[in-house]
């Protein structure tokens, strides 16, 4: 049985952003009954310190930042993937994420939940929820990914 929840239309005007006009959809997730897998594995602050630490003991090696824009947003009224307030919204855009990365060389880390690595470039990033922090000593490492990771969604500068 389908059950019906109502939906929440947040409008904002944000001068800083590109589009300052925005609207977004919202649902009460906690309303919202999902018996599947609703968790995902987000780099922790021990984590990140970690990939902190070795930027700094790495001869070379540079940190960016990177934020996909609307990761877990689609334009769907009608709620057939992902959307703010679902259970499983951030299952459903971390899922996505691996089947993009891993055929482009990005794997989990099998030990440590939420750090990436490259199979061939010394390229690391960790990421908690569209949050990249991104460790390169070649700066061709970054220009590696930044495109495979845009595909999905248009991206923030660098900063």
């Amino acid at each position: 049985m389908q059950r019906r929840i109502l939906l929440r239309i947040v409008a904002a005007y944000r001068p800083e952003k590109d589009n300052p006009c925005r609207i977004r959809f919202t649902v009460g997730g906690n309303l919202i009954e999902y018996l599947g897998k609703t968790s995902t594995k987000a780099a922790d602050i021990t984590t990140i310190k970690i990939l902190f630490n070795s930027v700094i003991s790495t001869e070379g090696a540079r940190f960016i930042t990177l934020d996909l824009k609307d990761f877990y947003v689609r334009s769907y009224v009608e709620i057939q993937k992902g959307m703010y307030g679902l259970p499983q919204a951030g299952k459903i855009a971390n899922d996505q994420l691996i089947k993009l990365l891993k055929p482009h060389g990005y794997t989990e880390c099998d030990i440590t939940p939420g750090l990436w690595k490259h199979a061939t470039r010394s390229i690391q990033f960790c990421l908690v929820v569209d949050d990249f922090g991104i460790k390169y000593t070649d700066p061709d490492d970054v220009t590696h990914q930044i495109p495979t990771l845009t595909t999905i969604t248009p991206r923030k500068l660098p900063t």
